[in-house]
């Protein structure tokens, strides 16, 4: 009997601690690029991992290395890979020894949650309530203690995720959160078609002064991306990820909107009217991000 439950706490050690991945009806994948599905009938094949996204609709195949975190429909966790293991070991000791450092960005906003566009531009938070944040995996209880550039904020009561708001003002770092800053109303009426798989999530401002407010997030071209996700499986997948890109974003206090460099010509459409010395050649088809940053701390 000892025998047998000693072979019993090895097997399911060994599944939650990533040497396999069991059939699990419901619950969310995570993968190693931090992408997030909502899936049924989860399975093993070979090397491969098979389900149907619940979003679409349709069956997703990725190799079982493309897979950082399995969480039941209970969010119970039944698979955590290597890398995931590592990521939290290495947070756990910041947390430990790292403390926000003040060399990094505050903006003059009042701590709190900004609804609206409109909120935001008047400085008059909608509400101040207790609230924590949580890195991009979303499954483990602990709060960030560390001042990260992309989270998600959860109220401190209730636990619920906040979403649906356009900023907000923690601890005197400011966070736009990713879908408003790509929405219609908020943005530059030229960078349409733009989409980030964690639309909730918040990027926090890195740079800024009477002008400008710079952060960077992840996006790609919503048709583009949508037709490589079309073809289904592991190449679809991956020709999928090449589209996304780390772009440069400004929120332009004159105008009342966002500006998201899309691509090096539209970054070069946008500064040389304001710095021509930093229009870039575009030997690729985004603008180099370091040059960027360097010219925002001219312009700002």
């Amino acid at each position: 009997m000892k025998l047998k439950l000693i072979y019993l706490f090895l097997f399911f050690s060994s599944v939650i601690l990533g040497q396999e991945i069991p059939e699990t009806k419901k619950g969310f994948i995570t993968l190693t690029t931090n992408q997030k599905y909502e899936f049924t009938n989860l399975k093993t094949v070979n090397n491969q991992v098979t389900f149907i996204n619940v979003a679409t609709k349709s069956e997703f195949i990725y190799f079982k290395n493309a897979v950082k975190l399995v969480v039941d429909e209970q969010e119970n966790v039944v698979y955590k890979s290597q890398q995931f293991q590592e990521e939290e070991r290495i947070k756990k000791e910041k947390g430990l020894t790292e403390k926000p450092k003040e060399i990094l960005f505050k903006a003059n906003y009042p701590d709190g949650i900004y609804y609206t566009k409109e909120d935001f531009i008047k400085k008059t938070p909608n509400e101040n309530p207790k609230i924590f944040a949580k890195d991009l995996t979303d499954y483990e209880d602990e709060e960030l203690e560390s001042i990260e550039d992309h989270c998600y904020f959860y109220y401190k009561v209730s636990e619920k995720k906040i979403k649906k708001v356009f900023a907000i003002s923690y601890k005197g770092y400011l966070y736009f959160q990713i879908k408003a800053v790509i929405a219609i109303s908020n943005r530059n009426k030229n960078d349409n078609a733009q989409t980030n798989d964690l639309p909730h999530s918040f990027t926090r401002v890195i740079k800024g002064g009477d002008n400008y407010f710079y952060a960077e997030m992840d996006l790609a071209n919503i048709w583009a991306q949508g037709a490589a996700f079309g073809l289904g499986g592991a190449s679809g997948y991956t020709l999928a990820q090449e589209m996304i890109n780390k772009k440069g974003i400004v929120w332009d206090f004159k105008n009342k909107e966002f500006n998201i460099f899309k691509s090096c010509k539209d970054y070069n459409r946008f500064i040389e009217k304001i710095h021509p010395e930093s229009v870039q050649k575009c030997e690729n088809q985004q603008p180099d991000i370091t040059e960027i940053r360097k010219t925002i701390d001219i312009i700002k």
